[in-house]
C-alpha cells in the first residue's frame, strides 16, 4: 500500500499546482513573475513540508491522513473560481497591486496546501521503506513520489482538463483526498465531523455551476448571463466576451466598430482572419461576402456558441490553434484582414501575443495595404506602464494606425487599433528647413 499512496500523494500534489497556474490566470496572466511567484511559495512551503514530516510520530499514516483531508477542503476552497475572483476583486477595491495581491494569496493559500503535500513523503516513509540503506529508502521513494507527480502534471490537464474542464478536475482531486484520507482514518466519528466541511469546500467550488450554461475548458471558465435588456451575454473568466440582443445582433461595440471599417474601406471577397473566436459574432452582418476564419485555442467555444448563441457555422471556419503558432505557419503577403480579439482583461493578458516579435509576424502576412484591427483594455490617458508599452510596440511596427476611445471610462477603456501594412514607405518627417517634397510643398 506504502507504494501507492506514495505515487496518489506525488500525482495530487502537482496537479494542485497546476491547477493553480490554470484558476489564478484569469486574475493574473500567466507572465513571468506571476510564474515566479506560485512556484517560489510552492517550493518554499514544500521544502518545509519535507522537513516537518520527517518528525518521528507515531502513526504517520493517521497524520498523512489528516493533512489530505485539510489539503481538500483548503484547494476546494482556494481553487474555487468565486472565491478567487471575490479575493482579487476585493484587492482591488483596496487598490493592492496584482501581483502583490498574488503575493499575499500565494502565501496563504499556495504555500498550505504545498506545506500539508510535501509531509507526505517522509510521513509514508516512516510507514514503510524501501530499501536496506538510507540512499536506497530516499531513492526508491522519491523515484514513485516523483513518477506520481511527472503523470500528476501531464494527464490532468492534457487530457482530463479539456474533456470536463478545470472545475471538475480540481473537484476529482479534492475528492482523491478526502476519499484516501478518510479511508485511511476508518473512524466514523472523525468522518461525521469532518463532513461539513468538506461539504463547503465541494460547494464553493461548484458554485459556478449555478450559473447558466456553465462551461469550464482547460483556458476558461464560459457562461450564459442576460441583462436587463434581454441581451445574451458570453461571460469568459468574468468577462463580457461577447453579446447578442434578442434579435441575433451583436451588442458590443468594437466589434461594431470593426464592422463600421470593413463597410467603409469596402472590403469585398476577402479573406478574414479572426484570432480570438469569443462567440463568433465578427461575420454577422458583413454583407460583402467575405470569408471568415476564426483561430481559437479553446475547441468548446464552437459548440457552446452553437447551443447558446444559435451559431449557424457553415459559412466560416473554425481552427483551433494558438494564434501565433498559426500565424507562423501562413505564407507571407496572404492574408488582407485581421481582427485581434485577445485582449480580453487588463489583467490576464498572453505575453506572446503582446510582444513586437509578434506584430511583426502579423504584418509580414499581410497583404500590401493589408489592415490589421484589434481592441485593447487600457488607461486611454496613458498614465499606466501597460497602455504606454502596448501603445508604443504596435506603432513600433505598424507605424500607420488610427487609435480610438470606444467606451467612455476616464481610467480604464476599450481602445480600438485600426493599422495598415503599408510597406516600403517613406520615414522622412517634415523640418523647417526641407518641407518640399513630391507631391507639392506638403507632399499632397
Amino acid at each position: 500500500m506504502g507504494i501507492i499512496l506514495l505515487f496518489i500523494e506525488g500525482f495530487i500534489g502537482l496537479t494542485l499546482q497546476s491547477m493553480f497556474f490554470r484558476q489564478l490566470s484569469p486574475e493574473t496572466g500567466t507572465s513571468s513573475p506571476v510564474i515566479a511567484i506560485i512556484i517560489g511559495f510552492f517550493l518554499g512551503a514544500l521544502s518545509l513540508g519535507y522537513a516537518f514530516g520527517g518528525k518521528e510520530r507515531k502513526f504517520p499514516l493517521k497524520t498523512f491522513a489528516y493533512n489530505l483531508i485539510f489539503t481538500g477542503i483548503l484547494s476546494g476552497i482556494a481553487l474555487s473560481s468565486t472565491f478567487i475572483s471575490l479575493y482579487f476583486n476585493e484587492m482591488t477595491q483596496l487598490n493592492i497591486p496584482r501581483l502583490l495581491a498574488l503575493t499575499i494569496y500565494s502565501s496563504v493559500f499556495v504555500s498550505f496546501v504545498a506545506f500539508f503535500m510535501g509531509q507526505s513523503l517522509p510521513l509514508i516513509m516512516q510507514y514503510k521503506t524501501y530499501g536496506k540503506t538510507a540512499s536506497n529508502k530516499g531513492g526508491n521513494a522519491m523515484f514513485i513520489s516523483t513518477l506520481g507527480s511527472t503523470l500528476g502534471a501531464t494527464l490532468p490537464v492534457i487530457y482530463v482538463t479539456p474533456v470536463i474542464g478545470a472545475t471538475a478536475t480540481v473537484g476529482v482531486t479534492v475528492a482523491l483526498c478526502f476519499i484516501i484520507g478518510l479511508a485511511l482514518l476508518k473512524n466514523i466519528k472523525t468522518t461525521l465531523i469532518i463532513l461539513p466541511f468538506i461539504v463547503v469546500s465541494m460547494a464553493t467550488l461548484f458554485t459556478p455551476y449555478l450559473k447558466g450554461n456553465f462551461t469550464s475548458t482547460a483556458f476558461m471558465d464560459i457562461y450564459l448571463e442576460h441583462d436587463a435588456d434581454g441581451d445574451r451575454l458570453l461571460f469568459a473568466n468574468g468577462l463580457v466576451m461577447s453579446a447578442m440582443d434578442s434579435e441575433g445582433n451583436n451588442t458590443v461595440a468594437y466589434i461594431d466598430k470593426f464592422h463600421h471599417e470593413i463597410k467603409r474601406q469596402k472590403i469585398k471577397d476577402s479573406e478574414i482572419l479572426v484570432l480570438g473566436a469569443g462567440a463568433f459574432m465578427a461575420h454577422l452582418g458583413d454583407e460583402s461576402n467575405n470569408h471568415y476564419t476564426y483561430i481559437d485555442i479553446d475547441e468548446n467555444l464552437l459548440t457552446w456558441a452553437r447551443e447558446n448563441f444559435g451559431l449557424k457555422d457553415d459559412k466560416i471556419s473554425f481552427i483551433v490553434d494558438d494564434a501565433r503558432s498559426y500565424m507562423n505557419s501562413l505564407k507571407d503577403n496572404s492574408v488582407k484582414v485581421i481582427l485581434l480579439d485577445v485582449y480580453g482583461s487588463r489583467y490576464s493578458l498572453p505575453e506572446h501575443l503582446l510582444t513586437k516579435e509578434f506584430f511583426e509576424v502579423l504584418r509580414s502576412k499581410l497583404e500590401n495595404n493589408g489592415v490589421l484591427m484589434f481592441n485593447a483594455i487600457y488607461d486611454p490617458q496613458f498614465k499606466t506602464k501597460l497602455s504606454r508599452t502596448l501603445h508604443n510596440t504596435v506603432n513600433s511596427v505598424f507605424p500607420y494606425c488610427h487609435t480610438s476611445q470606444v467606451t467612455d471610462e476616464l481610467k480604464i477603456a476599450n481602445m480600438d487599433y485600426t493599422c495598415f501594412a503599408i510597406k516600403g514607405t517613406e520615414s522622412e518627417v517634415y523640418l523647417d528647413d526641407t518641407r518640399d517634397v513630391k507631391g507639392g510643398p506638403w507632399g499632397f
